[in-house]
């Protein structure tokens, strides 16, 4: 009979090469975002988190809620998403 402590082990154990494999086949499929590495990654990640009602765009009501943590005021978060946004169609 296995200890407590040695099922958790052997079910997190498992759970983790199945996370793995998941992984790999997802990665498998996926096309490269970008040659040079993990930032443009990064980037689309950050995207995905902020993108809330997952439509493709960032409103700045999005972005706000994403990004204001009191170091920018509001009006410096407009500023910056204005200036990102490159087909200035807000």
């Amino acid at each position: 009979m296995l200890a407590c402590a040695e099922m958790i082990t052997m079910c997190l154990q498992s759970a983790k090469q199945k996370h793995l494999l998941a992984q790999q086949q997802q990665q498998k499929q996926q096309p490269p975002l970008h040659s040079s590495g993990q930032g443009l990654t990064i980037f689309h990640d950050i995207f995905r988190r902020a993108d809330k009602n997952d439509d493709g765009k960032l409103s700045f009501d999005e972005f706000n809620a994403y990004f204001a943590d009191g170091i920018l005021t509001t009006e410096e978060l407009q500023e910056l998403f204005y200036s990102i946004d490159g087909r200035q169609n807000k």
